[in-house]
């Protein structure tokens, strides 16, 4: 990891940003990331008023001025534009534009673009609005009004507020709804030119369970359409502004379905939601495979992404989520800081930014949570690139090392990808025992060639290789402890993923591109059925996800188990190989780079059904000078003689690795 030289802040008037670095050293985030995407940071009432306020003296308020005009290009109002500080009284004259106005300025001063945060959300939002006279269903009388609760210690202004009592009276839907949609005409018409991007609705999504939408106000009195009406609200109100949904926890894998399940939704109902906004609040355990991963996901659904509120915890007790809840920030910053936490931090935000990066195309801003961490609304967790004194931390230059470092390519070398295909054995016979589930190294990666709605895995996407690695319904398979096995050995900058495409009981005709529609034309129901599920051509499927994968790594080799149902046929080989000539050609693969690994099916010794067919694959290399084949002795059978048990196909796999990690050496000999 390379990193910068200190800045130095040298405070003149209201504060300059000078740094010590030559020209070609980019001292400024928004200069370092300009080809890549815009670089912004949240900010307080006193940074856009120039006034010492909460927590800083009028030097160090210069000081944060300084940074924030010389480090980003882009803002957004903390806090100044939530409902509770812009709107905290009902009615047309119960609005306090005053900071809010002063963020726009400041930002249209120094060509900033602009966001607004945030104009539908459950917190921060007055009771007024949802004060009413109407009673929830099979309430008859209104409960005793609480009495109040004094704030607990150390919490801070902004650290809690009491929810609203949807037990007694409230709002009629109507009522909600037009109040809703006055306060959205009222500032995003304000603004409308001015500011280019809204928060149109915040953390909607339910964090636990099985529902996708969490219970709030809005979702009870109004429903879930809530959502709907405000999109519609903010589109009125200024056609040409971004509308976006934001959200936090979208790291977390089960979160991130309910995001593409709800935003999939709004998008079929015609709801103009134009961007996705992460919130990325984060701990120093995140790293560039399960940010690139989390990107890959919500990348799917088309839509820009925006991260948001961009920090990483260094807390101890930071680590144990990402979540975003105001009241439980206090517990999530105490308890001291993990060790070597600058060290910790820069290694973070590395992996963070090389997935940013790498997403660029998709990746439009990245706004942070702050401007350094004693502004930070999580500052006992040190988690922005600027210290309370405004000085970079390591963090600051391995951020700006990752765009350095940013090619026009976003293949990473140290990615090597194995194409698989095959029937049955290949496809991965079911029976998955407890141990297979376990212990998957995060560098093992499957891609998904088709949907796993209950593994919520979606096709195009890379996921941990926890079996079963080719259709929902199969089993394990060589590819298993091919993939786990190679891990283990190669070094750990090295992580490896397959691509499986296989189809149970096929003959290898169904891959050859003269054969595959006569042969597919007379197969069972079953297997027609998983022939669609490749839509309709398995070997064109294959080739699809290759291409898919060859956008984040290099083939290193293809990986083949088939022959049961073509047994005894003697032109075997011969088909094979126009298949991997086919596949080199259409993925632009060299012979001498990618090589074919062939398995032998059950053999003689396990009473193998198709044992006699080992004899011909043996054959393969005298066809294909790159092929080489794996040999199955001794690998443990299943009662029907066909298929391998679970153990068998553990070793099976393995010897498919130890294969190729001799092929490797090789490679590396020759290049040595």
């Amino acid at each position: 990891m390379k990193m910068l030289p200190s800045l130095c802040l040298c405070l003149t008037g209201v504060g300059v940003f000078v740094s010590p670095l030559a020209a070609e050293e980019p001292a400024a985030l928004k200069d370092a990331f300009k080809d890549h995407f815009l670089v912004g940071t949240a900010v307080n009432r006193s940074i856009v008023t120039g006034q010492a306020g909460f927590r800083r003296e009028a030097d160090l308020v210069a000081g944060d001025i300084a940074l924030v005009k010389a480090q980003f290009n882009q803002i957004v109002a903390e806090n100044d534009m939530k409902w509770m500080m812009l709107h905290p009284r009902a009615g047309a004259d119960g609005y306090d534009f005053t900071a809010a106005d002063a963020l726009v300025a400041f930002g249209e001063a120094n060509q900033m673009e602009i966001a607004g945060h945030t104009l539908v959300w459950h917190s921060q939002t007055p009771n007024w609005v949802f004060e009413g006279t109407h009673l929830p269903p099979g309430v008859d009388k209104a409960p005793e009004p609480e009495a109040a609760e004094p704030a607990p210690p150390g919490r801070g202004r902004f650290g809690r507020f009491r929810p609203f009592n949807l037990d007694g009276p409230r709002a009629s839907r109507e009522e909600l709804l037009e109040r809703m949609r006055d306060h959205i005409h009222a500032v995003v018409g304000r603004y409308k030119g001015k500011v280019k991007v809204w928060d149109v609705v915040n953390e909607a999504i339910a964090d636990n369970g099985d529902e996708v939408l969490r219970k709030s106000p809005w979702s009870v009195i109004i429903g879930p359409d809530f959502i709907n009406k405000a999109f519609e609200y903010a589109h009125e109100a200024d056609p040409e502004a971004v509308l976006r949904y934001n959200d936090y926890g979208l790291e977390n894998p089960n979160k991130r379905a309910k995001l593409l399940k709800l935003i999939k939704s709004l998008k079929e109902q015609g709801v103009p939601v134009m961007a996705i906004g992460s919130q990325a609040h984060l701990n120093v355990s995140m790293n560039f495979e399960k940010m690139d991963q989390c990107l890959t996901e919500i990348a799917t659904l088309g839509l820009p992404i925006h991260i948001t509120e961009l920090d990483v915890n260094s807390a101890v007790r930071g680590q144990r989520g990402t979540g975003a809840d105001i009241a439980n920030n206090a517990a999530a910053t105490e308890g001291g800081l993990v060790e070597e936490a600058n060290r910790k931090l820069a290694d973070a935000y590395e992996g963070i930014f090389k997935a940013f990066v790498k997403h660029r195309d998709s990746v439009e801003m990245v706004t942070f949570w702050g401007a350094n961490d004693a502004v930070s609304w999580r500052r006992g967790g040190n988690p922005l690139l600027f210290d309370g004194n405004n000085q970079p931390k390591p963090a600051f230059g391995a951020v700006i090392g990752t765009a350095k470092t940013a090619t026009t390519s976003e293949v990473d070398g140290d990615f090597h990808i194995y194409l698989c295909f095959g029937q049955s054995n290949m496809e991965g016979f079911p029976g998955i025992e407890e141990q297979d589930k376990e212990g998957v190294d995060e560098r093992f990666q499957m891609l998904a060639a088709v949907d796993f709605p209950e593994m919520e895995r979606s096709k195009g996407n890379w996921y941990r290789s926890v079996p079963p690695l080719c259709r929902p319904r199969a089993g394990i398979g060589p590819a298993d402890y091919f993939g786990r096995t190679l891990v283990s050995q190669l070094p750990t900058k090295i992580r490896v993923g397959v691509v499986n495409v296989s189809v149970a009981g096929s003959k290898i005709e169904l891959f050859g591109s003269e054969t595959r529609e006569a042969y597919a034309a007379t197969a069972p129901g079953w297997m027609k059925g998983i022939i669609e599920a490749y839509g309709g051509n398995p070997y064109a499927h294959l080739v699809e996800m290759g291409k898919r994968a060859q956008k984040d790594g290099v083939i290193k080799g293809i990986l083949l188990h088939q022959g049961e149902s073509n047994t005894n046929d003697k032109d075997w080989p011969a088909k094979v190989k126009a298949i991997y000539e086919n596949l080199l050609h259409d993925l632009d693969l060299k012979a001498e780079d990618v090589p074919l690994l062939a398995g032998e099916l059950v053999p003689e010794d396990q009473g193998g059904a198709c044992a006699s067919m080992n004899t011909i694959i043996r054959t393969l290399p005298e066809v294909i000078p790159t092929a080489h084949v794996v040999a199955s002795e001794s690998c443990e059978s299943r009662g029907d003689h066909l298929h391998f048990t679970p153990a068998g196909y553990r070793e099976l796999g393995k010897r498919y690795a130890e294969t190729m990690l001799s092929l490797l050496k090789a490679q590396t000999d020759v290049a040595e």
